[in-house]
């Protein structure tokens, strides 16, 4: 891959993470269509419980622009091709992706918990993130038996362990360090959230999430496999 790239484990889940900002593609003018499309509606198509703007079940809505993705397909066909590379694999298999959202927030403003069902895998392209001003995604850890159970028998080891993704197993949530261009593939399943923006600054933040599809090889189905 001519990326950079990271996998890791956090509660089990493989997360895998890959910097792309040495691609070339046309940041400017789809960033624009967005800031275009947030400055009609802030909290447009927002999840429930949420304060977001996005365009997930919204994309047909002609009162919007619609976003021109076409210069970041070849960027998601090697990051996504560089993800499933980095698995030890018996047998090849196919695989597609779909753009399902872009989703952008300011200041007050957050995405409630929850998972990308239908697919196999998602992946997040922090588009436009600024770190020290910019809530990172939080995972939530599926087992909550075992965070629950330190804090009451051993709070001891709990509160005294850096967050590493080798004791994940006892913390409630854990977040990676995100840096714009990143985009982070998990499982679909893995729950995950937005906290609130509660720095002073206005600065929008956006992500670009894409949704995985695993299939047989077609010569595998003939074959029945």
């Amino acid at each position: 891959s001519n990326y950079f790239y990271i996998m890791e484990t956090v509660f089990g889940y493989p997360v895998f993470t890959v910097n792309v900002s040495n691609a070339k593609f046309d940041r400017k003018k789809i960033i624009k269509q967005i800031e275009h499309n947030y400055k009609k509606d802030p909290t447009r198509d927002s999840f429930p419980f949420s304060n977001n703007h996005q365009e997930h079940k919204d994309r047909d809505n002609k009162n919007f622009k619609t976003i021109d993705y076409s210069s970041l397909l070849p960027i998601y066909n090697e990051a996504t091709k560089t993800f499933f590379e980095s698995f030890k694999l018996n047998k090849p298999f196919d695989y597609s992706y779909t753009i399902e959202n872009y989703v952008a927030t300011k200041r007050g403003q957050y995405m409630f918990q929850h998972v990308h069902p239908g697919c196999h895998f998602s992946a997040v392209h922090y588009l436009k993130f600024n770190p020290s001003i910019h809530p990172r995604t939080i995972f939530v850890n599926p087992n909550q038996v075992l965070p629950t159970y330190y804090s009451d028998y051993n709070p001891t080891f709990q509160k005294a362990v850096k967050p590493d993704t080798s004791v994940s197993f006892c913390m409630n949530h854990f977040s990676f360090d995100t840096i714009e261009d990143d985009i982070t593939f998990f499982p679909n399943t893995l729950e995950h959230f937005v906290p609130l923006q509660r720095k002073k600054s206005n600065e929008m933040r956006i992500t670009i999430v894409f949704n995985i599809y695993v299939k047989q090889k077609k010569e595998d189905i003939k074959r029945g496999y």
